[in-house]
């Protein structure tokens, strides 16, 4: 019996019918992929990994954890500083040094560093030079500056260079390692780990290494085609640099161009152990990179001297997931901080790939969505980031008052995917339902108010970067003014401009102006997001020395009530730090102190 033909139609087939469509790929589902330190560690670990559909891999509490409990103590795989921060943070651990020229923080930091400094140097070096060809503006949405290029590979070369560490292969320690920070009455290392009662554990701090960091999410199949020639460029050069500089066999390109985005994804920031905040490194955390972000989260994070360390900020259950937010809650990281000298808006156009926290709270809703869409490839779904706008208390950092007569409520883009200020269609009052357009021929629609206020915030922000904050208080403070007439007192202009006008009040004398701007800032903080931070730590701590220092140049009755006023502030600022950081770290200490001091006024 002769073969049948496998191209024939079957016998009983129409004649004429359509071949049977083809067959679809089944689609590739994700997969849970433990991180090895954490699997190993699930005994103790207040938290455990869990993977949905819907939020992937994610931490979840293991059994309930009160307020202020110890989620995680972890040490970075691998941290620089900054190249602008050369010069007065650690090598070795990204913390604040006395003295300058690059020490070391201790001896031990040193040594612990000395056997990857050298790959980490000539990363570095030839990512500088490949940024120099193919680096872009720091204000290019596609890419990279020199700067930054050099920063992330430097960090991730240190990667490698820990895993052939760690795989026993010889990597050559290069250079005489710099001094130790000389003796300056600073302590410069990271606050203790058994800094919670019953919480503590000598188990602390979580160790990940190079399995974990190969179980990390890379976001490079959605990065654009000018992010990966720039880093497949800059990554060559810095393989053969590594090459040169360290006996051991040299990644390929790719290898490092994929590590290099995995550290852009999972990075996070750390910084000075005080209250300056200052971001002067950055880090891979695997196990802190497993909670998810939330702009309402329930738990904060603070990184200094190499170590992470998260707290919860409100009571969770067991089984809740864990979350954290843009960053703005650690104490050396990221968004908001008191010392700088402005929260200048940053619109997504300008937003660096080498964003490595995540966004910054008090953005409006559909920027902090664009930004993460843009810099971490997912879309936020949390309670401030779902349902509709006009009913959020989110709306307020865009609400235009409206100007019906007797309303009172406030004015919003009708189409919530639409840019506030783009000058199209119409804008929709949240209270009485009246709709107007939003750009009008007398200048005076919702979307032109907003475009007058923010060239307005921008210029005032060029004279504080030209002339200081004290000569720009009088632009900054007509910004400030527009809130409740023309803008709403929580609009993101108005916040924005709140740090920096206090910052030149008191700069110019004004203590009694820095104090309401600052309260203000706070007040739009609490109705904003409402979670206990670093900062709004930092804020209370800079009210109460406000509020203090306005006291003892006054009346003894308004005296008495600002100091009151001084108390409550620093009370409640102890509070938030040892909620946040700890009852023991130095910033919770300092605001104790400042409690006792109060006491006397």
């Amino acid at each position: 019996m002769p073969a049948a033909d496998p191209a024939a139609p079957p016998a009983d087939a129409a004649p004429d019918a359509p071949p049977p469509p083809p067959k679809r790929k089944p689609k590739k589902k994700k997969t849970f992929v433990p991180l090895p330190a954490v699997a190993a560690s699930s005994a103790w670990l207040p938290f455990t990994l869990a993977f949905t559909a819907r939020l992937g891999r994610h931490a979840v509490a293991a059994r309930a954890l009160p307020a202020g409990s110890l989620v995680l103590v972890e040490r970075a795989v691998a941290v620089v500083a900054r190249a602008r921060h050369a010069g007065s943070a650690c090598p070795g651990c990204a913390a604040g040094v006395c003295g300058g020229g690059g020490k070391y923080c201790g001896a031990e930091c040193g040594a612990r560093h000395a056997p990857v400094a050298a790959a980490a140097a000539a990363g570095r070096a030839a990512a500088l030079a490949a940024g120099a060809a193919h680096g872009a503006p720091a204000s290019s949405p596609d890419g990279l500056s020199s700067e930054d290029l050099g920063d992330l590979l430097a960090l991730v070369c240190e990667l490698d260079a820990a895993r052939a560490v760690e795989e026993g292969v010889c990597v050559r320690a290069g250079a005489a390692a710099p001094p130790a920070a000389d003796a300056c009455g600073h302590d410069h290392a990271a606050p203790p780990c058994d800094d919670n009662g019953a919480d503590a554990t000598t188990h602390w701090p979580l160790r990940c290494g190079a399995g974990d960091v190969a179980a990390l999410a890379s976001g490079w199949g959605r990065r654009s085609p000018a992010w990966r020639a720039q880093l497949t460029a800059a990554a060559a050069a810095a393989a053969a640099a590594v090459e040169a500089a360290a006996p051991y066999p040299p990644p390929s390109p790719s290898s490092l161009a994929i590590l290099a985005d995995v550290v852009a994804t999972n990075a996070h920031g750390t910084g000075a152990n005080d209250p300056s905040a200052a971001d002067l490194g950055f880090g891979l955390f695997p196990a802190l990179a497993m909670l998810n972000h939330s702009c309402a989260p329930n738990a904060a994070f603070a990184v200094s001297g190499g170590v992470a360390r998260c707290r919860t900020t409100r009571d969770v259950a067991a089984g809740e997931e864990l979350t954290v937010g843009g960053g703005g809650e650690t104490e050396g990281g990221w968004g908001l901080r008191p010392r700088s000298p402005s929260f200048a808006h940053r619109p997504t156009t300008t937003l660096s790939l080498l964003q490595v926290p995540y966004i910054n709270l008090y953005e409006p809703r559909r920027t902090r969505a664009a930004q993460l869409a843009e810099s971490k490839h997912f879309i936020c779904a949390c309670a401030r980031c779902v349902g509709p706008l006009a009913s959020a208390r989110d709306r307020h950092l865009e609400a235009v008052p409206c100007r019906a007569r007797g309303c009172g409520g406030s004015l919003l883009p009708a189409c919530e995917a639409a840019a506030p200020a783009a000058g199209a269609g119409e804008w929709e009052c949240d209270s009485c339902g009246a709709r107007v357009p939003a750009s009008t021929p007398d200048k005076r629609g919702p979307a032109n108010v907003v475009a007058a206020a923010e060239a307005a915030l921008a210029a005032a922000m060029a004279t504080l970067h030209t002339k200081g904050s004290a000569a720009a208080a009088p632009a900054l403070a007509a910004v400030a003014g527009l809130a409740p007439a023309t803008l709403h007192p929580h609009h993101v202009l108005v916040f924005d401009s709140l740090m920096p006008l206090a910052n030149g009040l008191r700069k110019a004398g004004d203590v009694a102006g820095a104090a309401k701007a600052v309260a203000l800032l706070i007040a739009a903080m609490d109705a904003l997001v409402g979670v206990p931070t670093a900062e709004l730590g930092n804020l209370l701590e800079y009210l109460a020395d406000l509020l203090a220092e306005r006291a003892a140049r006054s009346p003894a009755a308004l005296a008495t009530r600002l100091a009151r006023g001084a108390r409550d502030a620093a009370a409640r600022g102890a509070d938030t730090r040892s909620l946040v950081l700890g009852p023991n770290h130095p910033l919770a200490a300092a605001s104790r102190d400042q409690v006792a001091r109060l006491r006397a006024l």
